[in-house]
């Protein structure tokens, strides 16, 4: 009925944050040149309580159905980027989110268990996670945390490519070590 909507003023309140980091804005062109050499999408993300929210993102494809953009929220245990964030996150706070989805969300850790298992495994012996249509079904997706925080906050890159822009590649092939590159360059130019 369009009575009630947000307007336009909302903006101003994210803008004091995203423009105090600098990174985003640092970020863009490799962000940009990664995603068109995988033809997908390249985002850059910072927890919210249970889910991960894109601060900036750069895509290589015109997908219409996979669209991720600035403020986009994502499932921490379903996503490449969340398990990232989680196997980066201290063993304190990565308890105490795990307790946080015990009690209001079990659900969460009887779909994911496994996968957020192998992601620690993944994180511990390759330097990222994975998500194969975990949360969206046709897009996998391979994430990379920042392992020093940015202004308190744990930033984690990620590149989701559609299973149509795969060609019977695996999203590994594709884009983990292309990932890993550009955040080892990233953190030399911080």
């Amino acid at each position: 009925l369009r009575r009630y909507r947000l307007g336009a003023g909302i903006l101003s309140l994210a803008h004091p944050m995203l423009s105090g980091i600098r990174l985003r804005q640092m970020a863009r062109p490799y962000m940009r040149a990664l995603a068109d050499r995988c033809e997908g999408s390249v985002s850059l993300g910072l927890n919210d309580k249970l889910h991960m929210v894109y601060i900036e993102t750069s895509r290589g494809h015109e997908v219409i159905g996979y669209r991720p953009d600035i403020g986009a929220r994502l499932p921490l245990l379903a996503s490449a980027m969340g398990r990232a964030w989680l196997a980066n996150a201290s063993s304190e706070m990565r308890e105490r989110v795990l307790a946080q989805i015990r009690s209001e969300d079990a659900s969460q850790l009887q779909m994911h268990g496994a996968a957020w298992e192998r992601a620690r495994h993944d994180w511990n012996t390759k330097g990222y996670c994975l998500s194969f249509g975990d949360w969206q079904a046709d897009v996998h997706a391979v994430a990379v945390a920042l392992r020093d925080p940015v202004g308190g906050d744990y930033l984690v890159f990620n590149c989701g490519v559609p299973l149509s822009r795969l060609k019977n590649r695996t999203i590994e092939a594709v884009a983990a070590g292309p990932l890993l590159a550009m955040v080892d360059e990233i953190n030399k130019c911080r």
